[in-house]
C-alpha cells in the first residue's frame, strides 16, 4: 500500500482504515496457509502511521511509479506474488476467498490480474464507513451496487496497472518495474500493463475488485495532474507513449 500526505486529512482517514483492512486481508491468506505480508510505504515528510515503511522522498511531482519501484524493490520484497494497493482501497471480507484464488492464479498460472473498482463518493463516506470503530456497512455498500447508484469503473480505463493489480514480482522486476519517467498522473499504469503482458497472461477481473474512498481531487496542481496525453504531459512526463506515438 502506498500514502503520501498531501495535506487532505480525508486522504490521512481513509489510509489508517484501508491500512487496518489490508492486514485483516494478510491474516485471512495467513490463516490459509498462504504466506503473506503487508506493508504500508509512507512516501510523506513526516511519518503518518506508526508501523509503516516511512521513506520521506519530498517530491515535487505525483511519481506514483517511482513509487511502486520502491516496494517492489524492496529488501523485505522476496515474494513470489506482488500486489499494489492504493491506500484509498480495500477488500471486504466477503471477497476475500476469491481474493485467495486470485493469489494463487497469479502464482499457478504466472498471471497478471488488473481490476475495476467501485466508487463510495465523498459525500456518502460517513453514511458507510464508522472511521471511529473502523466499520463498515457493507450491506448498504452491496445494496447500492445492486441498485447502481455505485458502479464498478478502473481508476483510468478498465484493465490498467492502477487503483489494484497482482502480479508476479520476478515477471515485473525483468520488464524494469514501472516507467519512471512518468511525473504526473496518469497512464504509467497502461505502459507497465502493456510490457508485463509478454511476460505474463493477463487476466482482467471484470466487476470485481476493491471498494475506493472517495477524496478531494488534485486537478489544479500542476505538479500532480495534468490533462493526460496533451502537449503540456508530453512536456513534463519524459515518455513516449500514448496517442501521440500511437502512429
Amino acid at each position: 500500500m502506498l500514502f503520501w500526505d498531501n495535506g487532505d486529512p480525508v486522504r490521512l482517514e481513509n489510509t489508517k482504515f484501508c491500512w487496518i483492512k489490508a492486514k485483516e486481508l494478510v491474516s485471512f491468506l495467513i490463516s490459509k496457509d498462504i504466506p503473506s505480508k503487508a506493508y504500508l510505504f509512507d512516501f510523506s515528510s513526516n511519518k503518518n502511521i506508526d508501523d509503516s515503511i516511512h521513506i520521506p522522498l519530498n517530491e515535487q511531482y505525483y511519481q506514483r511509479s517511482k513509487k511502486i519501484n520502491f516496494a517492489l524493490n524492496h529488501p523485505e520484497n522476496n515474494s513470489d506474488v506482488f500486489a499494489i494497493i492504493d491506500s484509498d482501497c480495500y477488500f471486504h471480507k466477503s471477497y476475500f476467498d476469491e481474493f485467495k484464488e486470485d493469489i494463487l492464479l497469479s502464482h499457478n498460472q504466472n498471471a497478471v490480474l488488473t481490476y475495476q473498482l467501485i466508487d463510495i463518493p465523498l459525500d456518502k463516506r460517513y453514511q458507510f464507513i464508522d472511521f471511529n470503530l473502523n466499520q463498515e456497512k457493507y450491506e448498504d455498500v452491496e445494496s447500492n451496487i445492486q441498485q447502481q447508484n455505485f458502479i464498478y469503473r478502473h481508476s483510468a480505463g478498465f484493465g490498467t496497472m492502477g487503483g489494484f493489480f497482482i502480479c508476479g514480482t520476478k515477471a515485473l522486476k525483468e520488464v524494469g518495474g514501472f516507467n519512471e519517467g512518468f511525473l504526473t498522473w496518469g497512464a504509467e499504469d497502461d505502459e507497465a500493463l502493456m510490457r508485463i503482458k509478454n511476460k505474463q497472461a493477463w487476466f482482467t477481473k471484470h466487476n470485481k475488485g476493491p471498494i475506493h474512498l472517495g477524496h478531494s481531487k488534485n486537478l489544479n496542481d500542476p505538479f500532480y495532474h495534468i490533462p493526460v496525453y496533451s502537449d503540456k504531459y508530453y512536456e513534463v512526463n519524459q515518455v513516449k507513449f500514448g496517442r501521440k506515438y500511437d502512429s
